[in-house]
This record gives C-alpha cells, sequence and structure tokens, in this order.
C-alpha cells in the first residue's frame, strides 16, 4: 500500500478555512485493482508540516488491470467501473474535477 504524504503549511489554524483539494490514485494489480479517493486541505506555507490525506471512499473491481498486460484492449475498460465511482462520490464537488488529480501505479 503506498502511503502518500503532502506538505501543509505552519499556518494550519488559516488552512482549515480554505476549501478541500481532492485526488485518487488506482493501485492496479493482476488479481484486482483499487482506487482511493483522499482529500485534504492545502499548504499556505510548503516549509511547514507534513499531512497526511484522509481517506474518503476506495472501490475494488477484478481482475486488475495488470492482468491485461498481454491484452491491451481489455485494460482501459477495466477501469472503468473506478472511475464512475469515484465521479458518483464526487458529484457534489463537479466543479473541482478538472483539478483532481488521478494516478495509476
Amino acid at each position: 500500500l503506498a502511503v502518500l504524504a503532502l506538505v501543509s503549511g505552519a499556518h494550519a489554524a488559516s488552512s482549515q478555512s480554505l476549501p478541500w483539494r481532492y485526488g485518487a490514485f488506482i493501485d492496479g494489480g493482476s488479481e484486482g485493482s483499487r482506487i482511493y479517493v483522499m482529500r485534504w486541505k492545502p499548504s499556505l506555507d510548503p516549509e511547514g508540516e507534513i499531512i497526511c490525506p484522509e481517506i474518503i471512499g476506495d472501490k475494488s473491481t477484478a481482475p486488475g488491470v495488470a492482468s491485461f498486460a498481454l491484452n491491451h484492449t481489455g485494460a482501459g475498460a477495466s477501469l472503468e467501473p473506478l472511475v464512475e465511482y469515484t465521479k458518483k462520490l464526487m458529484h457534489s464537488e463537479r466543479g473541482q474535477w478538472a483539478h483532481m488529480p488521478l494516478y495509476l501505479r
């Protein structure tokens, strides 16, 4: 399991009034793939404390994207349920979709 840490500002009290930032990553194995959707408060000071994003949702599918290594045609379709799950979960934050990173590992 990958651990994701973000640098946050020393002005933590002030950052609480800032809007949440969102991101997701897909852990793509051969037996299954899982998406983790996270949120965090943005940094006001890049030299500040380290914070860990809060996981607000996750979903698994099988088979995993890595199982399509020799047959690429099904790889994209295997990720579609994970992306659709994230879109439903983040529906109320639709305005942030363009700024929401999505990583595949």
